[in-house]
């Protein structure tokens, strides 16, 4: 019983209004819809009413790092916080070209069960099948192979953006993203 009584609990502020996410224990969520009072119905006053009832802690969140969404153009102002979350810092002058376009696949990309494996096995692919046609050679096979690597570029960067927005990162996905890349590098050498 004391693990329970002595379980987190906090919620997610930023500035003076809650963000809209808390953790509570179960028996903290049970006590509460048994005293909670009919009139709460804006999450300021749910807020308010949980901090009296029991201790809860609130952690600051930056301003742009969530978004409430009422409003079509909240929407567009959360989706242009999401597409600045998924850029890296570390991102050189080739890899922020082409999160101009991968950020919009991998936008299209989680309306399905895709996983981002998924997305890794098939960038392989794609890279495995422009290294064929560079081993072919002339011109109109290179410059598919060309497009092909263009393309395998681009979607190299997709399956982190498809993990991060559908928050699936894991360090074997990590891993299989790193061998991906180290198996298409050797091919595309040894095939030109």
């Amino acid at each position: 019983m004391s693990r329970v009584t002595n379980a987190l609990r906090w919620a997610l502020t930023s500035g003076d209004k809650p963000a809209g996410i808390f953790a509570l224990p179960v028996e903290m969520i049970r006590d509460f819809a048994e005293r909670c009072p009919t009139q709460a119905g804006t999450l300021e006053e749910l807020h308010a009413s949980l901090t009296e009832m029991q201790s809860v802690v609130s952690m600051p969140v930056a301003e742009e790092q969530w978004q409430h969404v009422n409003t079509s153009e909240d929407r567009l102002s959360a989706e242009r916080k999401l597409d600045r979350w998924l850029v890296k810092p570390t991102d050189g002058i080739y890899a922020r070209l082409n999160r101009r376009i991968s950020i919009p696949i991998s936008r299209q990309l989680i309306k399905f069960p895709i996983t981002p494996n998924m997305v890794s096995i098939f960038t392989l692919g794609v890279g495995i099948a422009a290294a064929g046609f560079f081993a072919y050679g002339g011109y109109w096979s290179t410059l598919l192979g060309a497009f092909l690597c263009l393309f395998a570029s681009i979607l190299d960067g997709s399956d982190g953006e498809v993990a991060r927005l559908k928050l699936q990162e894991s360090d074997f996905g990590c891993w299989l993203e790193t061998i991906c890349d180290y198996a298409f590098y050797p091919l595309s050498f040894l095939s030109a």
